[in-house]
């Protein structure tokens, strides 16, 4: 299939709202807002990153998995990351943990 340069920018354009509005919004603004992002762009590993992050807060530990899983094949299939804005690689355990936690 081919990426429609318009369903692109707006994938990215939902997935910056959702990374810069986490906060305020609910987790269900946050699972909608991602899953039209992945419905636009179903190449893009981040959004289903977050997304499984959700639903691992939410307890639905199977959908959790299987994000969690497809974005991870996305992004190795890709070979680097869409989003850049990490500069550097955190030194412990638990900085792992927290690479891109949704609160």
């Amino acid at each position: 299939d081919i990426l429609n340069e318009g369903d692109e920018i707006k994938a990215v354009d939902l997935y910056w709202q959702a990374c810069c509005e986490a906060k305020t919004m609910s987790a269900s603004e946050l699972e909608e807002t991602l899953s039209k992002c992945i419905t636009l762009n179903p190449y893009f590993g981040e959004p289903r990153i977050l997304l499984s992050q959700i639903h691992l807060q939410q307890k639905h530990f199977d959908e959790a998995l299987f994000q969690a899983e497809y974005g991870l094949k996305l992004l190795l299939a890709m070979g680097t990351l869409a989003d850049k804005r990490e500069k550097s690689w955190p030194d412990s355990p638990w900085g792992l943990v927290g690479l891109g936690l949704v609160k």
